[in-house]
Parts: C-alpha cells; structure tokens; sequence
C-alpha cells in the first residue's frame, strides 16, 4: 500500500497539482481503526490498531476570484483488499486481490482527470484530488479527510465525485449513484 500511495503522488506530482497533504506534501496520515471481519471473511484479519494510513492530496488552485474558497473533490480510493485484508474469504487467504475493478480503475481515471484539467489550465474553481486510503476498512481514509485536516475549509466544499468500480456496466451506459 505504500508503494501504490508514492506512485499516485508521483502521479499527481508529474500532473501538475500542488501538495494538498501534510506540512506541504501530498500525504495526509491517519491512524486506522480497528475494524471487525466483513461477513463470509477472514475473522483473524482485522486492520490493526496503530497502522498509519496515508491518504494522497492534489490540489489544481481555481482562477475566479468570485469562487475564492470553493473547491469540488475528484476521488478514488487506491487501497484493496491486498492477501488477508478485511472482506477476504477463507477460502482466498493469501491468494492476490489485485482490485482492477475495484479501485485501479477509479485512480487511473481520478489521475486522468487531473492531467487534463491541469493541461486545460485554471479552472474556475478549486478541485482538490484525492486517493483516499483505508477504504476498504470502513471508509477510514475519507472519514479521516472530513473529520480533521482539509486543505480548503468544508463550507466552501460544492460537490464530490468519487470514481470507483469504472466500467464493465453490460448494456447500461452509465450507472451514477448519489446519497
């Protein structure tokens, strides 16, 4: 997980987008939670408390002054279920979970995104990437961003898409869920 999280900031950093994490980096770390098993997993393998999570921030400064202090979010989750991670069935421990579907596939088009909005130059307003971790975990990476350190404050926050599971939709054109 590390290793995907210092390739996505590569990413982003390659993009254009400025550090939205930590003291002027990309990264904003968080403690994870312990979370009990998904259902049908492995019991034995809960995130263990302590573990340092990182979640992955670019920041793409909007021009309008009008909206000064306005941002939308762009995001992903990059984290999966890895060998023995939460949702894992016994029957699949230690066997890869490689998540193409799951979470590669919304980072690859989060960082798309990006390149294109960055070569397009200024827009309007402040989008804000983010790769989020802990994902898997309950939603610890998106929590954590919400519940303590934002680079721009949450009033000014319009609209959120998160990309994740894109593509393989059969007939259907597109799916978009909101809640």
């Amino acid at each position: 997980l590390v290793a995907a999280g210092e390739y996505v900031a590569a990413q982003m950093k390659a993009a254009g987008l400025a550090p939205g994490g930590d003291s002027g980096t990309f990264f904003q770390e968080f403690p994870v939670e312990s979370t009990p098993a998904a259902s049908g997993s492995v019991a034995s393998a809960p995130v263990k408390p302590g573990t340092t999570a990182r979640n992955v921030i670019g920041v793409l400064k909007g021009s309008n002054p009008a909206f000064d202090g306005q941002w939308v979010v762009v995001s992903a989750h990059y984290d999966h279920l890895g060998r023995n991670g939460i949702g894992v069935r016994v029957s699949e421990l230690g066997q890869i979970h490689p998540g193409a579907d799951d979470n590669a596939s919304g980072t690859a088009v989060m960082l798309e995104l990006a390149r294109r909005f960055v070569a397009a130059g200024a827009p309007q307003r402040t989008i804000v990437f983010i790769g989020f971790s802990a994902e898997e975990a309950k939603l610890q990476g998106s929590r954590y961003f919400v519940e303590h350190s934002t680079p721009l404050p949450l009033a000014g926050l319009r609209a959120v898409v998160n990309l994740d599971t894109v593509g393989h939709l059969g007939a259907s054109n597109l799916s978009v869920l909101a809640t």
